[in-house]
């Protein structure tokens, strides 16, 4: 999903300008960003803790228990990439334009949708499971 909707800012956005209040809004994603580490991280504290549910067994004997817990893993670091990539957003200036900005935009892009897809997968599963 990261490289589709990067692809497309690239071919089809990438001369139009960043309008001022792009700093907000990595100001905002870098807020949300750090709580949904924290809830990540809860949310796989819980996960490890309910081992004795029937659904977690299943899980541990279809060998998919593990893939459950690094799709956890790799939303948090997704989501520790998308606090990096907001907080150097907020250090350059989009109000002057240069030949390069839109391909850091294009990268703050890529990892905005893959941290998004990647905590969805996450915690789409752990619905089932919580359900269950």
């Amino acid at each position: 999903m990261g490289f589709i909707t990067t692809t497309i800012y690239l071919y089809f956005l990438r001369n139009y300008s960043l309008p001022s209040s792009v700093k907000d809004l990595f100001s905002s994603t870098m807020q949300i960003s750090s709580i949904l580490i924290g809830f990540l991280i809860t949310t796989l504290s819980i996960l490890l803790s309910i081992e004795d549910k029937k659904i977690i067994q299943h899980l541990e004997r279809l060998g998919s228990y593990n893939k459950l817990i690094n799709y956890f893993i790799d939303a948090t670091k997704w989501s520790f990439c998308l606090v990096t990539a907001s907080s150097v957003g907020l250090l350059i200036n989009f109000n002057i334009q240069q030949s390069w900005h839109y391909l850091a935009f294009a990268t703050w892009l890529f990892v905005l949708t893959t941290t998004v897809s990647s905590c969805y997968r996450a915690f789409d599963i752990f619905a089932s499971i919580i359900r269950s």
